[in-house]
């Protein structure tokens, strides 16, 4: 019996994608990843944040030279728990897809850094500005 409002385990799904995985592999990092997505990362030079600083993907010249492992026992649980609750089971996602949720990610975080940059600059600014002041106005009234 199949219950649409039904939602997977969190540990079931990809961090990248946020889908049900089909393909989980493990990393050098001990995260698990659709290895679908995780080669996209690869071929875009993108690092998620959640990876960062312990494993840089955008240092990996080709995905092949990524060591992946499958996490068998993941997706045995994922497949048992489809079977037990009547989720549909997962298919392996396309390289098409994984690229555009990764450019999807890209762009996000692109965002938020942006927006730190300039709130950084307007700060120092202002920080410099009070600076500027406090000094005009302490040699003004020597």
């Amino acid at each position: 019996m199949e219950d649409s409002s039904l939602e997977p385990p969190e540990e079931f799904t990809c961090p990248i994608s946020g889908l049900l995985m089909a393909d989980p592999v493990i990393v050098s990092t001990g995260h698990t990843f659709e290895r679908g997505c995780i080669l996209a990362c690869v071929d875009l030079g993108f690092t998620p944040s959640l990876l960062f600083p312990c494993l840089d993907l955008s240092a990996i010249s080709k995905p092949s030279s990524l060591p992946l492992f499958p996490n068998i026992n993941l997706k045995t649980a994922i497949l048992n728990w489809c079977t037990k609750t009547g989720f549909p089971k997962p298919f392996p996602i396309t390289q098409v897809a994984a690229r555009e949720i990764v450019r999807g990610l890209i762009a996000r975080e692109k965002i938020p850094a942006a927006e730190s940059a300039q709130l950084m600059n307007t700060t120092s600014l202002q920080n410099s500005n009070r600076h500027n002041s406090e000094f005009l106005i302490l040699h003004h009234c020597k």
